[in-house]
């Protein structure tokens, strides 16, 4: 999740992904992802410790976003969104932006470039009059740390597994689980990870102000962005509540099995992906367990999630996400306002 310190932290250019790297992610992806270890295939089940290894991983070294590693973390999510049976929405399922950064070693301002993965479930509707929903997450975070760390003087890994490895776990699985559901939807789900959001929701920006051919009409965006602590008042936080028509009934009437506590801010605030889409007019949904004293710090490790609070969470989430593809009429955006202060 981004704080919005007014600075620009200093990037490494893109770098090419290594073959035999790819090779180790794919054979990672495949061998998590099989029936003999659970995961993906259950129908039941949701294996976000999967992919929380990988993404929260020292070896991607915290996926500053411009940088080898969090080029890795995008080849990760497109392999297994495709292996899900997701399409690239744009070409080869990269929407590759550039923006200005400010090298550290030299001191000088510098294009740099980033990306967002953008897949859609097959098949889909590619009419003029089609309607989208959008899931989303970012997948960047602070690599070593720097200004935006609340350790800046520490130069450590930022694994940043609930910031946003555990979003980006959410939006994976809950991808994965809507391919189970029985066709026809009356609307696309398009899949987005989006990049640099940590530099100031540049990949989120980058999105709604460049929509691919073919997304339609977006009716519905819900963002995934620190999912991964759940307390123990089992208290969800969902954003967006008055963005759209009926939004308060709908969700006070879906199932919630697994007794969660849900707060409701009043107004829309403005430190995630979801902020550009509600400033275009769409509707929006944010789901957020809360900061905590690991916060953009290298204490923010995988021991850390609780990961039977994520699967209440996904139970959840999916009952809406059924909804969304479902229900005849599309949510109706309605304006609410952005909070002046973000938490």
């Amino acid at each position: 999740m981004a704080n919005f310190k007014k600075k620009i932290l200093p990037l490494k250019l893109f770098s090419c992904v290594m073959k035999h790297l790819l090779v180790i992610v794919l054979w990672g992806l495949l061998s998590c992802c099989t029936p003999g270890n659970g995961s993906l295939l259950s129908a039941q089940d949701y294996d976000f410790g999967c992919h929380l290894h990988y993404l929260a991983s020292d070896s991607l070294q915290g996926r500053l976003a411009g940088s080898r590693y969090d080029s890795l973390a995008a080849v990760y999510i497109r392999s297994t969104l495709l292996h899900c049976g997701y399409a690239p929405l744009c070409e080869n399922g990269w929407q590759q932006f550039e923006y200005n950064a400010i090298k550290r070693s030299t001191n000088k301002q510098g294009t740099r470039f980033s990306r967002n993965v953008v897949m859609v479930r097959t098949p889909y509707d590619t009419s003029a009059s089609a309607e989208s929903i959008v899931l989303g997450a970012h997948f960047d975070h602070l690599g070593l740390g720097g200004w935006s760390s609340y350790r800046s003087d520490t130069v450590a890994v930022h694994n940043g597994a609930d910031d946003n490895a555990s979003g980006v776990a959410m939006l994976l699985e809950l991808a994965k689980k809507i391919t189970q559901y029985p066709a026809p939807l009356k609307r696309n789900v398009v899949i987005v990870a989006f990049g640099a959001e940590e530099l100031g929701l540049l990949g989120s920006n980058y999105f709604v102000k460049n929509l691919p051919p073919h997304t339609g009409k977006i009716v519905l965006m819900i963002n995934f962005d620190m999912v991964g602590r759940l307390d123990t008042l089992r208290r969800l936080e969902i954003g967006g509540l008055k963005s759209f028509a009926g939004a308060d009934s709908l969700l006070h009437a879906i199932p919630n099995p697994d007794s969660l506590t849900f707060f409701f801010p009043p107004k829309v605030k403005e430190n995630s992906d979801h902020a550009p889409f509600y400033a275009a007019g769409i509707p929006i949904l944010f789901f957020h367990t809360g900061l905590h004293a690991d916060y953009h710090t290298p204490d923010d490790d995988i021991d850390k999630i609780n990961i039977p609070g994520m699967h209440a969470i996904a139970h959840f989430a999916d009952s809406l996400i059924r909804w969304a593809v479902t229900t005849e009429e599309p949510p109706v955006f309605q304006q609410t306002g952005f909070a002046r202060k973000s938490q």
